[in-house]
């Protein structure tokens, strides 16, 4: 009986294993979407003079008249022969607080956006920032582009 219970215990271990990794496959791949629309009534952008080699303050305008949220939560892209890839990530060990920010009277919102521990200074080259938001149970992705000379 021990033998056989065990044997439905280690089978049951292996199922739920490979339901986490799908999940977290699933969940990996989309955030990792390089080409997405742009939403026409959500923009983003460099506060002037903020921008530095590992970190930068983002201006979010939205003028949706929806009650969004945003959190700091961002990733990097780099455009590498006049297409985006995803930043390699050099330290894996990292997590974001998920507070949730609204715009303010005017429609925006600042967010200092600090990649230093995750990516490292960037090197010279044109990068974008991209973050996304849940729209009617759908991310919606931004970006705003900038260049490190």
């Amino acid at each position: 009986m021990k033998g056989k219970l065990s044997k439905i215990i280690i089978v049951l271990v292996v199922i739920l294993l490979i339901i986490v990794l799908l999940v977290k496959t699933k969940n990996d791949n989309r955030d990792n979407i390089l080409d997405f629309k742009e939403p026409s009534n959500i923009t983003m952008s460099i506060k002037d003079n903020s921008l530095t080699e590992s970190q930068a303050t983002v201006i979010i305008t939205d003028n949706t008249g929806n009650d969004n949220t945003y959190s700091i939560s961002f990733r990097l892209d780099k455009k590498v022969n006049n297409k985006w890839e995803k930043l390699k990530v050099i330290n894996s060990d990292y997590g974001f607080n998920e507070i949730g920010y609204k715009v303010d009277e005017n429609n925006k919102l600042e967010l200092v956006q600090n990649w230093e521990h995750i990516y490292g200074k960037l090197d010279k080259g044109d990068y974008r920032l991209v973050k996304s938001i849940l729209n009617s149970n759908k991310k919606v992705y931004f970006s705003t582009e900038f260049t490190i000379k």
